[in-house]
């Protein structure tokens, strides 16, 4: 890595990786509702400051990738070439070659070049890049310039053979470009200037940013110190108890109240709106369901319910296992769905809000089902169960998160190693959270995960055993009840009480 780049490389990471998810984000948009003024100028944008800041860095393997889709962009922008599905598809190809560029920028060292292999996509993605460009150079009138064909190299290339390539692509088609744009944009009739003087007024306002990137690490530390001392204040509280000063115990009141402000204004830096994960399986959705044969909607509810950074991140691999469920085994083949009376489009739903302190995420899907005696008889022929075990409805269904269980008749890409559902589960207790499975045959099947709001800090509920104290969660706890003289009879006699 170059000096000048290694200080700034989380930056550059974070800055380019957020400009292609929302190339991505647009080019998607532009396959659901039609390519228009802004989401093709937000393609566009993206990779134009993708491309500057790798100029910056003179990230030249990229640079030139870029600058190469960009002029293709700037033509289907200006309208001079039609946007299809087949070039759409090709601009999400360039987007994971530009996020696989980024990465290895980051990871490798100075002055490093991208393997054989990625040289090769990279100059394969080119080659058809400049094949759209060519094609509507020949579209234009006969005393245009003729295209100049580019004629490919050897596979095994050195740097400067790679480099000199791209640059004799960019070069060709810059040029033609430039030649076809000056005639089309060449005035007919001479115009003579009016020469009046402009007053040109300037502007010492400085436009602050309301927003302001700051390293996970740091916001870590505080929301660690501020748990802290909401230990060391409850100590502070009961020794404050024991000796019963007045003065005392309303100084340690308005600590404790600010400091439990401290902690909501803390804790709520960490929290992010969890459409920031949703969106990401858009694509997930998109390319599998292509590869599955299937057609599939998602739909996301609730994209602005906010949750912990920590929590978002360590759910995203059991979300993305979730949904590729959904898609190879939930939803059916259109002409199965069609059979059946259902719409041959499948319908996928992502719904997050927030339930009582914490967090429900649902996926739900319009599919055909689980059939609980199904899973039963897998898991006989598995031995998972036995054949003496009398299981309910729910727990035959509960069965698919068993180690080891799989209905996949073979194994593919997807699904089929009968690893996946156990490890879900496990990851999402993990975090405190739950997983609840309901479904009914030819209708759908619903997946609800319950997660605590944040890792970082647990109210808890202290109480007092004979000489031991507990704390419970207070997110455990549904109801306190105060015991009076009948309730503790009661204990004495029958070692429980009567409630309601």
């Amino acid at each position: 890595m170059k000096p000048e780049f290694s200080d700034m490389t989380e930056a550059f990471d974070e800055e380019s990786t957020e400009l292609l998810d929302m190339m991505e984000t647009s080019l998607l948009d532009i396959q659901d509702n039609g390519i228009n003024k802004e989401n093709m100028s937000a393609v566009f944008r993206a990779a134009h400051t993708v491309k500057g800041a790798a100029k910056m860095f003179e990230l030249e393997y990229l640079v030139k990738f870029t600058h190469i889709a960009e002029s293709l962009l700037d033509e289907i922008r200006n309208g001079r070439i039609k946007l299809n599905d087949e070039i759409l598809n090709l601009f999400f190809s360039v987007k994971d070659q530009m996020q696989l560029l980024v990465d290895f920028a980051v990871e490798d060292e100075a002055g490093a070049i991208p393997d054989e292999e990625t040289q090769n996509v990279t100059l394969s993605l080119i080659d058809r890049l400049s094949s759209y460009l060519e094609e509507n150079n020949d579209n234009k009138p006969k005393n245009e310039p003729e295209p100049i064909k580019v004629v490919p190299k050897e596979p095994e290339l050195s740097e400067e053979d790679f480099e000199d390539q791209i640059a004799q692509l960019i070069a060709q088609n810059t040029q033609k470009r430039n030649q076809i744009i000056e005639k089309e944009e060449k005035p007919k009739q001479k115009i003579v200037e009016k020469k009046v003087p402009v007053e040109v007024k300037t502007s010492t306002e400085v436009k602050i940013s309301s927003t302001l990137r700051v390293e996970a690490s740091k916001i870590d530390t505080i929301i660690n110190l501020v748990g802290e001392m909401v230990i060391a204040n409850a100590n502070v509280i009961q020794q404050a108890s024991r000796i019963n000063d007045k003065k005392l115990l309303e100084s340690v009141s308005i600590v404790s109240r600010m400091l439990e402000e401290i902690r909501e204004a803390s804790m709520k830096t960490r929290l992010i709106p969890i459409g920031e994960t949703f969106s990401r399986f858009r694509r997930i959705v998109r390319d599998l369901s292509r590869d599955l044969n299937k057609e599939i909607e998602l739909e996301i509810v609730g994209a602005e319910t906010e949750l912990d950074k920590t929590v978002t991140e360590k759910i995203l691999d059991p979300l993305i296992h979730l949904i590729r469920n959904s898609l190879d085994h939930g939803i059916e083949m259109p002409q199965e769905r069609e059979e059946k009376g259902k719409d041959p489009k499948g319908k996928i739903t992502l719904k997050a809000f927030h339930e009582a302190g914490n967090i429900t995420i649902k996926i739900i899907d319009d599919g055909k089902g689980l059939n609980p005696d199904f899973l039963y008889k897998k898991a006989l022929e598995k031995g998972i169960v036995g054949i003496n075990d009398i299981l309910t409805t729910k727990q035959k269904i509960n069965l698919i998160m068993a180690p080891g269980f799989s209905t996949a008749k073979s194994v593919t890409s997807i699904s089929g190693r009968g690893v996946g559902m156990d490890v879900v589960k496990q990851n999402i207790e993990e975090l405190r959270g739950q997983i609840d499975i309901d479904s009914q045959i030819d209708i759908g099947t619903t997946m609800t995960i319950r997660l605590p709001l944040t890792l970082a800090i647990i109210d808890g509920f202290m109480v007092k055993i004979g000489e031991q104290f507990y704390i419970i969660p207070l997110e455990m706890i549904d109801r306190c009840i105060e015991l009076n003289d009948q309730h503790k009879a009661e204990i004495v006699e029958n070692n429980y009480i009567n409630v309601r």
